[in-house]
């Protein structure tokens, strides 16, 4: 569990997306069941219903519980942040698992 950086493949779009990735309860609502959520950075099309594939990259840290929705948002926005430098950092042809398709840019 936890977030990480990822490359996303979507049956809907040609080549890899930059991506956030949660796994775990959502703390901070108390959820009781085990959520995936994928956020595609930059990304405004609908692909609500195409199949995926997530390339996980990195690891950027454990599932927190955040005292209000506020300290939520602005840790979003630091990840989102961290994962942008990761993946314009990483050599695709070492780092990406499925070499058929390139990287959106």
């Amino acid at each position: 569990m936890g977030v990480y950086a990822v490359l996303v493949r979507s049956s809907a779009e040609e080549g890899l997306l930059d991506g956030a990735v949660n796994i775990g309860y959502n703390p901070t609502f108390n959820r009781d069941d085990l959520i995936v959520e994928v956020h595609v950075l930059d990304y405004d099309k609908d692909i609500y219903g195409a199949e995926v594939e997530v390339y996980f990259v990195e690891r950027l840290r454990d599932e927190i519980s955040f005292g209000s929705i506020g300290q939520l948002k602005d840790q979003i926005k630091s990840d989102v942040e961290i994962t942008r430098n990761i993946l314009a950092a990483i050599d695709e042809k070492e780092r990406c698992i499925d070499p058929r398709y390139e990287r959106r840019k």
